[in-house]
């Protein structure tokens, strides 16, 4: 069963001011779920990239990606 987290969970479990998350997810640099206006975090999805060396793609949500999809078109 995973594990959530909320980003200011998050900033406590890796030690990080919450500005640095913000620029990662902008950048598209960690893997995370927005859901509405909220970020999730899966830990065991955390892990693994910290693990990785933040070489991992990251995971996020579909109406993003559809965005991203649209926008490049």
């Amino acid at each position: 069963m995973a594990l959530w987290l909320d980003l200011d969970q998050l900033a406590t479990y890796l030690a990080m001011p919450k500005s640095t998350l913000y620029k990662l997810l902008q950048r598209e640099q960690l893997p995370g779920h927005k859901i509405g206006k909220l970020w999730r975090f899966d830990r065991d999805e955390i892990d693994e990239y910290i693990k990785s060396g933040g070489k991992k793609a990251p995971v996020g949500d579909k109406a993003f990606e559809n965005r991203k999809r649209q926008s490049a078109s």
